[in-house]
């Protein structure tokens, strides 16, 4: 499976972690922000990066400042011109309110930065709070893809899981877990039948759902996604790193990614690989 570590970007503390975590072969793709101000130096130390992996634009709509210069009518952001909370935004985008060409603007500039700064197209797209998988953004995504020139496609990660996993298991294990995990579901069941339809590469299923504060531990969730037996090009998404200055004012998530980043780093990670007779792999 590709074993995904979001948010690189987000602060010079989890950005070292990841590529910790990259050269030890303990993930194989990462999704970078590149709102934040560090994002060039950040992005610069991947380049000494000599292991193979994934290097994925991470969309973000829900937090900090647009790269463009947004009106509030846009729906994309408040009348400070910070980008609006999820909820919000989720909101907006159902209800067909959110301006298409300012989100266009936004996702060209977003992956328009992360070109001019590692000299290439990402390897893939996904967002934020699974951003592009919304009404709206998903049509805004989809026509960035195809407007690309390209050597080989940039994929899109969309959720999706078995329903008969999500029945069986999911409900057994936690209501909460299943709920949660039908909740990014149903977006992605739309967004992958656009992909499909536009011939854009996409994943089959989506792990990584956890309680991020306050749950079970990484460990234990892990552990019970691999029952699933995933396959070399399904994505199990994680959000480990240090913790850091940056990291506390722009996140909320802050101590399952410590629990995290120890866990992927210890003997257990491969134990646990091993046993379910599962490897690290990329999407091409």
């Amino acid at each position: 499976m590709i074993l995904c570590a979001d948010d690189y970007g987000i602060s010079p503390a989890v950005s070292e972690s990841i590529i910790e975590l990259i050269e030890g072969k303990r993930v194989s793709a990462t999704s970078c922000m590149v709102i934040w101000p560090e994002v060039e130096k950040s992005l610069e130390q991947l380049r000494l990066i000599k292991t193979r992996y994934d290097l994925g634009l991470h969309l973000v709509l829900t937090e900090g400042r647009p790269l463009t210069v947004l009106k509030q009518d846009s729906g994309l952001v408040d009348a400070q011109g910070d980008f609006l909370s999820f909820g919000n935004l989720m909101k907006k985008a159902y209800l067909r309110v959110l301006n298409y060409e300012s989100v266009l603007a936004e996702i060209k500039a977003q992956i328009q930065r992360f070109s001019e700064i590692t000299g290439r197209d990402p390897d893939y797209i996904d967002g934020h709070q699974h951003v592009q998988q919304l009404p709206v953004v998903r049509e805004a995504v989809k026509a960035v893809i195809l407007s690309r020139e390209k050597i080989r496609p940039i994929y899109t990660r969309v959720a999706g899981l078995p329903l008969p996993w999500c029945i069986s298991s999911g409900w057994t294990y936690s209501v909460s877990f299943a709920i949660r995990n039908m909740f990014i579901h149903i977006p992605g069941h739309f967004s992958r039948k656009l992909m499909k339809k536009s011939g854009i590469p996409h994943n089959r299923y989506l792990l990584g759902y956890y309680v991020y504060e306050g749950g079970d531990r990484f460990e234990t969730v892990f552990r019970h996604y691999l029952t699933m037996k995933p396959r070399e090009k399904d994505i199990f998404y994680c959000h480990p790193g240090r913790t850091d200055d940056d990291l506390k004012k722009r996140d909320r998530v802050i101590a399952s990614r410590e629990e995290t980043f120890k866990f992927l780093r210890s003997p257990r990670f491969n134990e646990i690989m091993e046993a379910a007779n599962v490897g690290l792999n990329t999407f091409f």
